[in-house]
């Protein structure tokens, strides 16, 4: 090889140097020069031409794809076990045997790495993966059972158990395996008269998994059709080791069921619960499993993980995930120490959260999948711009209003005081209302600022001065925010549920005639307006379900409905949905048990149940993947749910610990929202995007409701969000 085509680079950083080549018009690279020199060298052993084929081909269908990546699986088990200390354990026993090619390209994702492809087998070999080949891809469901410490787990999933049994036979077969495993369980049937194929794999589900500890303690969950007969049938070849755990008496049955993944658990532990089979090489490993299971305390419901299960196929026949933080100890224990230490580095794969291959059978090749993405703790926070300390915690979401030329920022902390702030965080002016600020702030066109709290009406100039004859003394007190029929001063008016009234006035303070209208029952929520042709509607709603629609500018009733087959309240805020007619038009709310109820501007009440609900949840119905139709949303102390029209999931987000949150909406085009949920027990603010996935750097830090937004003429856009400590941050995003 021509010594002046290598080019020898060293840069302080890296502690060894690299090498380029430059060979027939393309460029190699190594650390490596003797690898490079062998590379390079026409005259060593080469690729198969077949493999060459297999490149030249997926090059030529993927010029887009930024890199490809190209495995040899007949030396991949090789290659694997150069970076371990000892012979190979565990998962990489199942690379033995393994052939056939790899073709995947790379997807781009800015906080993932993300591969996809084919890989092909070559069936003539003795390998345990391709006993899946004959079976279709099946939703992954026990990963939702593995307990919170998990290391890593390799899941399979099986359409047709019968056939998979089949395959495995014959993978048995050429191991020269099955006559020994077939005399032990037929010694086994005429002892104990149990027949494992006739009483025992019958009853095996679709999926079984293995799974490792943090603590390096193996487990395997075997999912069960009918467990009350699955653990009859093993108690009577085990011992009692416990009241609910006990010991198998018969070596290798579980091998001989499902193979290779379960070459581990010779003579296991076992425990039936829930039509699952957990089992493991100890007592203790299951009874801590078990303590896990109790207490609910999952690995799915970590944030980390439903961010990483998000990137990862619903469905696959092979699944393989591990976690880096989990598995600290499984990689010191077994990856020779250069290659450990690699995991321990910040910039470097200690930035990855976790890895996932799937691999789901598509006939004669498997679609290959490979995941890894970047830890969400161990992102950078959003920049700080500034934080202004108020006398309590928030109370109120911040609002940016204009001023003339400039911006300033309105929040209310919990001991009642308004701040009004510039865009740079400083104090403009403050002052100390006499209650909570209901509902929002609204800029009119002369930009005075418009809010009540729970027994006045202000009006108010940017600069705190109110606008004349404000404030206004309700005559009730009341728990709602105020509804605006515009923002034009001279021409809108307001409405406010007070009880069991409705309050009208016009933007100058005065009282509306034909309103102050006595209800039957407490309001339920805020008036609604809306405009329909040239008609225009205040529609309001009573706790006991009876639901009036007004005429807006006289106050005169035009149509009354009551919901009386229910003994359910309501609490929900109404939602119009609108067509060009009165008559294709309705409101749409909930009850306190959930229960979707469409109130038709001309007609009877028609409900529909969706599920189950808490009674103090939050019920909106926005578009949020910006399709013809908006979605329902609900929201309770332990799940975001949005679904479609038809109640069908669009998608859910279930919290870690329940706890009262508040639903918020940014807008993200014109019609389509973003959904938020902000929390002050948990001091958590989430940000969610159209398909229910958490917005780039959420969960944050944060209490109460937040602002997201411009607040300054830079283009740019805005986090502002209160803290524990009563302080305010603005962030840039």
């Amino acid at each position: 090889m021509p010594q002046s085509d290598t080019y020898k680079l060293e840069f302080k950083n890296l502690q060894r140097p690299f090498y380029l080549h430059f060979f027939k018009g393309a460029v190699l690279g190594s650390y490596s020069r003797e690898l490079l020199n062998k590379a390079a060298d026409s005259k060593s052993g080469k690729i198969s031409s077949e493999f060459v084929s297999l490149i030249n081909k997926e090059i030529a269908k993927t010029q887009s794809t930024p890199i490809n990546l190209f495995v040899n699986k007949g030396n991949l088990s090789s290659f694997v076990l150069s970076f371990m200390k000892g012979k190979a354990t565990g998962n990489t026993l199942l690379l033995k045997g393994l052939s056939g090619y790899s073709a995947l390209g790379m997807n781009f994702k800015s906080d993932a790495l993300m591969f996809n492809g084919n890989s092909i087998p070559d069936t003539t070999g003795v390998n345990y993966l391709n006993t899946f080949l004959n079976q279709r891809p099946i939703k992954n469901q026990l990963k939702a059972f593995l307990p919170v410490n998990t290391a890593n787990f390799i899941t399979f999933g099986i359409s047709n158990f019968k056939l998979f049994h089949q395959d495995l036979t014959h993978y048995f077969i050429k191991k020269g395996e099955l006559e020994k495993l077939q005399n032990q369980f037929q010694a086994l049937h005429a002892d104990k008269g149990l027949d494992l194929d006739l009483d025992l794999l019958p009853q095996f589900g679709n999926e079984f998994m293995v799974f490792e500890t943090a603590q390096q303690e193996k487990v395997g969950i075997i999912k069960l059709i009918n467990g009350t007969a699955v653990d009859a049938s093993l108690q009577a070849i085990s011992s009692k080791s416990s009241t609910f755990i006990s010991q198998m008496n018969v070596s290798n049955m579980f091998y001989y069921c499902l193979g290779e993944p379960m070459r581990a658990f010779q003579r296991p532990y076992f425990r039936v619960i829930d039509n699952i089979l957990i089992i493991a090489n100890s007592q203790g490993a299951i009874t801590r499993y078990m303590g896990n299971y109790g207490a609910g305390s999952f690995i799915a419901k970590s944030k980390e993980f439903k961010d990483h299960d998000q990137l990862v196929a619903t469905k696959s026949n092979i699944s393989f995930f591990a976690e880096t933080k989990n598995s600290s100890r499984v990689i010191g224990s077994r990856l020779k120490n250069r290659y450990a230490a690699l995991f321990k580095d910040e910039e470097g794969l200690n930035n990855f959260y976790g890895l996932s291959i799937q691999w789901s059978s598509a006939g004669s090749y498997f679609q290959t999948n490979i995941y890894a993405n970047y830890n969400t703790l161990a992102k950078k926070a959003f920049k700080k711009v500034w934080s202004f300390k108020m006398n309590a915690r928030i109370a109120s979401a911040p609002v940016v209003f204009n001023d003339g030329d400039r911006k300033i920022i309105m929040v209310q902390d919990n001991v009642y005081n308004l701040y009004a702030l510039s865009d740079e965080g400083k104090k403009i002016w403050a002052t100390q209302l006499p209650g909570t600020i209901r509902g929002g702030l609204y800029q009119l066109n002369d930009e005075s600022i418009i809010f009540n709290t729970e027994d006045k009406i202000y009006r108010i100039h940017p600069d705190g001065t109110a606008v004349e004859g404000y404030p206004v003394t309700l005559p009730q007190k009341t728990v709602y925010g105020l509804t605006l029929t515009g923002t034009d001063p001279a021409q809108s008016h307001l409405f406010i549920s007070a009880q069991n009234k409705i309050l009208a006035y016009t933007l100058e303070g005065k009282e509306m005639e034909g309103w102050n209208k006595n209800m039957p029952s407490k309001l339920c929520a805020a008036p609604l307006y809306v405009e329909i042709g040239k008609l225009h509607y205040i529609i309001a709603g009573t706790q006991t379900g009876e639901f009036f629609f007004f005429n807006a500018i006289n106050g005169s009733l035009i149509h009354h409905a009551e919901e009386n087959t229910v003994v359910t309240e309501f609490k929900s805020n109404l939602f119009a949905v609108l067509s060009e007619s009165a008559d294709d038009s309705w409101i749409v709310t909930t009850d306190t048990a959930g229960v979707l109820h469409e109130i038709p501007f001309n007609g009877a009440i028609t409900r529909t149940s969706v599920g189950v609900w808490d009674e103090n949840h939050t019920f909106s119905y926005k578009n949020i993947t910006g399709d013809s139709n908006p979605e329902y949303i609900y929201l309770d102390n332990n799940s975001l749910s949005v679904l479609n029209k038809d109640n069908t999931t669009v998608f859910s987000y279930d919290f870690e610990n329940p706890s009262k949150n508040n639903l918020q909406f940014f807008s993200v085009d014109q019609g389509t929202w973003n959904i938020a949920v902000s929390s002050y027990q948990k001091n958590e603010l989430y940000l969610f995007d159209n398909e229910g996935n958490l917005s780039k750097g959420f969960p944050v830090k944060g209490t109460g409701e937040f602002y997201m937004g411009t607040i300054r003429n830079d283009g740019l856009r805005y986090l502002i969000s209160g803290s524990n400590d009563g302080y305010l941050y603005a962030y840039k995003l």
